[in-house]
C-alpha cells in the first residue's frame, strides 16, 4: 500500500550526503508522517549505504469521519479511503470519538480469542460502551465494565447450538 516512488521522493535529499552525518531523526519524521508505515528501522552500511525496513500499518475497520470515509489502521491512524488498496470488506465503525477508544476494545477483543472476521460493524456509545453486530446479523451488547468476562460469555453463546434460534 506504501507509494515506494513518492517516499523516495521524499528522502531524495539523502543521496550525495555523508553517510557519518546523516540524521536518522530527520528520517524518522518523514516516515512518521506516513499513516500507513507502522514500524520502521533505520540501519546504516558503511561507507554509503542506509537501509530502511518499513512494517506496513493493517486496515482493521472503516470510519465515517467529516462525510469522509477513512480506513482506521492497527495503530490508530486513519487513512483516507482509497478503492485502489484492495482491502477484504472491512467492519464499520459508528459513533462519535469511537476511533479513539476503538484501539483498547480491538486488543480485548483479540486477547480474548474473539473472532474477528464474524464482526460487520461496531458501534460506539459516549457511556464507553460497544455493540457489534456481526456477519450473522446477531447483535451483542457490551457493557462498560468487566469487558473480558462480557467477551469470553459472548463468544460461548454464539457457539451454543441452543442459543441459535433466539
Amino acid at each position: 500500500k506504501i507509494d515506494k516512488s513518492e517516499l523516495l521522493i521524499k528522502l531524495d535529499f539523502l543521496y550525495g550526503k555523508n553517510i557519518f552525518i546523516f540524521n536518522k531523526i530527520e528520517i524518522g519524521n518523514i516516515l512518521r508522517k506516513n499513516s500507513l508505515i507502522k514500524e520502521f528501522k533505520i540501519t546504516k552500511y558503511y561507507p554509503n549505504k542506509i537501509k530502511i525496513e518499513l512494517k506496513e500499518s493493517i486496515f482493521v475497520a472503516l470510519i465515517i469521519k467529516e462525510h469522509k470515509k477513512f480506513f482506521l489502521t492497527d495503530n490508530q491512524k486513519l487513512v483516507l479511503f482509497n478503492e485502489n488498496f484492495n482491502e477484504k470488506l472491512l467492519p464499520t465503525i459508528y459513533g462519535v470519538g469511537g476511533e479513539k477508544l476503538f484501539q483498547n476494545f480491538y486488543k480485548k477483543l483479540k486477547s480474548n480469542n474473539f473472532d474477528l472476521e464474524m464482526i460487520k460493524n461496531y458501534y460506539f456509545f459516549q457511556i464507553n460502551r460497544w455493540d457489534l453486530i456481526l456477519n450473522n446479523g446477531l447483535l451483542i451488547k457490551f457493557p462498560n465494565k468487566e469487558l473480558d468476562e462480557a467477551i469470553i460469555l459472548a463468544k460461548k453463546l454464539i457457539k451454543d447450538p441452543n442459543f441459535e434460534n433466539i
